[in-house]
């Protein structure tokens, strides 16, 4: 028998006085250096670098036509642009931890969605990327957008993209009145400014104090801050600091103040912004499958604790056959010796016997139940391991295939039609075999039930955990030996047993090949099987 596998929104945080409007996302020290920029997830923007962010995007963006307008598949709003025969997206990350605006080579493709994704999609649709400006002492981008109709009419629209972490927004401007907004709000209450269709917009007030965090540790001089950011129309290289491992941890106009990263320079901004947002999803991403894997992992661990100890249980029952042989040993003796016993007594000593037989019998006759509770335990707990080993070996995309083949109720529905198909683990052999190797238990079991064919050769390491490995030719031939022993060998390397020397594999043609019932996608057993012994091996790609 093979026992493969298979079988909210977040929290705001409390208002945290060393936050501030300019480095919401980090503590700052009087000198205005975050403290922690080497664990930040994003690189921290001030109006200098937002200034620079504009120059550029004017550098690439001017004199572009709005091809389409609207959402992008992951939710951002976004511009679709071309010029002759090229062609990018314009990205905006307004609601980022840093809000930012992103270029990205190609035309995404775009939803009409609603509310102000729509409106600006429409407005804007084939105009003209005029001009680029920022705002000093301010993270804000204008876009302004001219078209000419075939009567001549001249029509200018502005996009502002506020640029504030936590505050992040798009507005729609004609003549500087609001067409739409991303977020409205009213502020008439309390003074505050008011964003809503029909009102004359009006910016983010200025702050006092125009010295962005990160570069206090520089100068005290607010015009020295002015200079450095209007030198900046030169697109002179950036400074750019990574760690260890080379992640981006930060990158500015001008060298930072005690920051002990690795420091090289960048001729551009808009390609570290884009690098940043990898890394971000990235390490977004991986966070999150590590916080599910250790939860599928205590899920199991609770599985196999409570089957351990009703096997136990099962057990100890099963062992105290002594009780039952006494029983009916007490039992014989009684009805044995009441010829000896006074006619009187002898009611209350039948009495006795029949409950003794009576028990001796409930005992005996709940055996072959316990036995078969233990074996399906035995099942049960050979499959937690199985499991467990998925749960260790699965790469981050195949968490949520564990998920499934852990949960009957969510192994019944259909997948998600929505998710993106990986590309198959497949090696072609030198002789023109194919061989598929399963990553996940929702992937054994689709190749050995989907995808092999009753008389593919079909590999699984004994006694242990281990990928279903598929061996195909497509001229329907056997297999040469080196093909088999190939097969086996990769079946070996992707097992529990890949870092043993030797390890045993069976394999048999597909059809003997059966799922186990009520188990998880992928736990099997199989018959007219034969075994190799072989040394692991893994394809260089996933070494």
């Amino acid at each position: 028998m093979c026992l493969c596998r298979p079988l909210k929104a977040p929290r705001r945080r409390k208002a945290d006085p060393g936050r501030t409007r300019d480095s919401p996302n980090c503590r700052v020290e009087t000198s205005g250096i975050p403290t922690r920029l080497e664990s930040a997830l994003f690189v921290y923007t001030d109006w200098v670098l937002i200034r620079r962010l504009a120059l550029e995007l004017r550098e690439e963006c001017r004199g572009t036509r709005v091809h389409a307008a609207g959402l992008h598949s992951d939710g951002r709003f976004a511009i679709a642009l071309r010029r002759g025969n090229r062609s990018f997206t314009l990205a905006f990350d307004l609601f980022a931890p840093t809000p930012l605006v992103t270029l990205e080579d190609g035309l995404a493709s775009l939803g009409r969605g609603f509310g102000f994704a729509r409106a600006a999609g429409d407005a804007l649709h084939g105009m003209t990327l005029s001009d680029v400006q920022s705002r000093d002492g301010d993270r804000l981008i204008r876009f302004l957008f001219a078209a000419r109709s075939r009567f001549g009419i001249a029509a200018e629209l502005a996009l502002v993209a506020e640029l504030v972490p936590r505050y992040g927004n798009a507005i729609l401007l004609k003549d500087n009145v609001v067409v739409s907004a991303l977020k409205e709000f009213s502020g008439a209450a309390d003074g505050a400014r008011t964003i809503t269709a029909g009102e004359l917009y009006e910016p983010p007030p200025l702050r006092a104090q125009a010295i962005p965090p990160l570069l206090r540790g520089l100068t005290d001089d607010p015009a020295v801050i002015t200079d450095i950011a209007a030198a900046q129309d030169a697109l002179a290289p950036l400074h750019v600091y990574r760690d260890a491992i080379g992640a981006l941890v930060q990158a500015h106009v001008v060298p930072l103040p005690n920051v002990p990263e690795r420091h090289e320079t960048a001729p551009r901004l808009l390609p570290l912004l884009g690098e940043m947002r990898r890394q971000t999803l990235a390490k977004s991403s991986h966070d999150g499958a590590t916080v599910r894997r250790r939860q599928l992992a205590a899920a199991l661990a609770l599985r196999r604790e409570r089957a351990t100890a009703e096997r136990t249980a099962l057990r100890a029952k099963l062992a105290d056959s002594a009780q039952r042989d006494s029983l009916r040993a007490e039992g014989d003796a009684i009805f044995a010796s009441l010829h000896a016993i006074p006619e009187a007594e002898r009611e209350p000593q039948k009495q006795r016997a029949v409950e003794v037989f009576a028990k001796y019998r409930k005992i005996a006759s709940s055996f072959p139940h316990v036995r078969t509770r233990i074996a399906a335990l035995d099942e049960t707990l050979a499959g937690l391991e199985t499991l467990e080993w998925e749960v260790e070996r699965a790469r981050d995309e195949d968490i949520d295939d564990v998920a499934q083949a852990m949960s009957p109720a969510r192994r019944t529905a259909n997948r998600d039609p929505l998710r993106r198909k990986r590309t198959r683990l497949l090696h072609r052999s030198p002789a023109g075999s194919r061989i598929l190797i399963g990553r996940s238990p929702l992937e054994n079991a689709e190749l050995t039930f989907g995808i092999a064919r009753p008389n593919d050769l079909w590999f699984h390491v004994r006694g242990m955990p281990g990928a279903h490995v598929i061996l195909q030719r497509d001229d329907r031939n056997v297999p040469p030996d080196q093909d088999i022993a190939l097969a086996a060998a990769l079946a070996a390397g992707y097992s529990k047993g890949r870092e043993i020397s030797k390890v045993t594999v069976d394999y048999a043609p597909r059809k003997y090949v059966r799922k186990r019932p009520r188990a998880a996608p992928g736990l099997v057993f199989y018959t007219n099987s034969r075994s190799l012994t072989v040394a692991p091996r893994r394809l260089d790609a996933e070494s």
